[in-house]
């Protein structure tokens, strides 16, 4: 099986009937592998997501203070 795919790892698994132990393990590996990988890259993007929100929200309140001095 290659290193790290997914695909492989699948098509393998399909196969179930003509598995041995081994091969199946390996598939299971990968696939929780990735899994664990996207559920961290998803974790990273939440916390990107929010760092995002949180500077948009500074900006407007920069903003509201900026047109209240202009008013002023």
């Amino acid at each position: 099986m290659k290193e790290n795919s997914i695909e492989e790892a699948i098509k393998i698994i399909k196969d179930i009937d003509t598995l041995d132990d081994i091969e199946l393990q390996e598939a299971y590996e990968t696939v929780l592998h990735e899994l664990e990988h996207l559920q961290k890259e998803n974790e990273e993007l939440k916390d990107i997501d929010l760092t995002t929100v949180h500077i948009k929200g500074v900006y407007d309140e920069k903003d509201r203070w900026r047109d209240k001095v202009k008013n002023l």
